[in-house]
């Protein structure tokens, strides 16, 4: 199943919002992903210095039951990203049944097993430099995310290894890749599709209907071309995935300076 992840590709406005969640939907997406925050959740520092940026895009209670109902009507599952606790209630009004946790928050389990015990189907991303075993492995999750924190990164430093690690730490969890490869020329898409290949339940990519150079995700976002092709490609047979792409080493290599998520967005949001 492919998350098509907009993140802040909208820039807050309905008519782009609008426009991805109709070009996901024509592509051939299981799932497309919002963020929720609103920038007077800032911790002080953080708002300091970039309250007027995350004011411009944010969206509205309004927005989210708008993104809802926009994705039932394009056969998309919507989710969305949250920071705390604080507006799950909000959330189930709109109609959300699916939470992602981030990287920088996964090692919030009291939050993990809130969001479990409301109702919500969880999946969450194990980014950063963080060792698998230290996470306190809930078994009510939906779904447990290999990611790689360097946006964006070459197919080669995908390691994907440790996605089939997430598959025996969390043997009774669907498993799957949030990828950040570079969309930008050869080999954009080749980590993504061996996680597919490697059963991967779950595959993310952040999308983006504008051009890259105009937001912030852009430079790791695909466009809808390359995400009808990854949907094209996990609905095809095991067999006809090995005979289309090419077998390349299955990734096992880890980019040494890595960013760690967790740490550069540590503190950024009131619990």
């Amino acid at each position: 199943m492919v998350i098509a992840e907009f993140c802040q590709n909208h820039q807050g406005k309905r008519d782009v919002l609008a426009s991805m969640i109709r070009n996901a939907g024509k592509a051939g997406a299981t799932f497309a992903k919002i963020q929720t925050f609103f920038a007077e959740d800032l911790t002080p520092e953080w708002k300091a210095q970039h309250f007027n940026k995350m004011k411009e895009l944010e969206l509205t209670w309004e927005d989210h039951a708008f993104f809802v109902k926009e994705c039932q009507d394009n056969n998309l599952q919507p989710v969305t990203s949250v920071y705390s606790a604080k507006y799950m209630m909000e959330l189930q009004q709109c109609g959300f049944q699916w939470i992602k946790l981030g990287s920088a928050d996964s090692h919030k389990s009291d939050l993990r097993k809130y969001l479990i015990a409301t109702g919500f189907k969880v999946i969450m991303s194990t980014g950063g430099k963080s060792n698998l075993k230290s996470f306190d492995r809930h078994s009510g999750l939906s779904g447990v995310l290999h990611c790689i924190s360097k946006y964006p990164h070459h197919w080669h430093e995908a390691n994907l290894n440790r996605m089939i690690d997430i598959k025996y730490l969390w043997p009774n969890t669907s498993y799957g890749f949030s990828d950040h490869t570079n969309p930008i020329g050869d080999g954009w898409d080749l980590a993504t599709k061996h996680a597919m290949i490697l059963g991967a339940s779950f595959v993310e990519r952040h999308f983006t209907t504008l051009y890259r150079g105009d937001t912030k995700d852009g430079p790791v976002s695909i466009g809808y071309d390359q995400l009808k092709e990854l949907c094209r490609f996990d609905k095809l047979t095991l067999e006809e995935k090995f005979r289309e792409i090419p077998q390349q080493c299955f990734i096992s290599r880890q980019d040494p300076n890595e960013v760690d998520l967790i740490d550069k967005y540590k503190g950024r949001w009131v619990s």
